[in-house]
């Protein structure tokens, strides 16, 4: 297996009604980034959903990519109270499209985060 490289990051706080995210700054470009991981656990989806997406469903990711979603991740290692992480990333604006595909199939926990958007 070939050896990741993670980007620099800052983890800061990120609140979107009432659930709390670490979200992630990128040093080089200033984007905010959230683990892949943290998006989809929230919503009560499993973590791998995303990676099989393309395979298992073609036709939904086809739907979300013409809808914007990007499907580019990004490895970051960054520092949160005091403790060293690394996350496989997505961009804030990604997390938006699959929290609203998931809230237009009744997931209540992506509905109250579209409402709090």
């Amino acid at each position: 297996m070939a050896k990741k490289d993670f980007t620099p990051a800052h983890a800061v706080e990120l609140y979107i009604g009432n659930y709390r995210f670490d979200a992630i700054r990128i040093v080089e470009t200033k984007e905010y980034r959230m683990s892949q991981n943290q998006i989809l656990s929230t919503i009560g989806i499993n973590r791998n959903w995303l990676i099989t997406l393309p395979f298992k469903a073609p036709k939904v990711y086809q739907n979300l990519v013409g809808e914007g979603l990007n499907h580019v991740t990004l490895f970051a290692e960054y520092t949160a109270n005091g403790v060293g992480s690394r996350a496989e990333t997505i961009s804030v604006r990604d997390a938006r499209i699959i929290w609203r595909y998931f809230n237009t199939k009744g997931n209540a926990q992506a509905q109250k985060l579209i409402d709090a958007l």
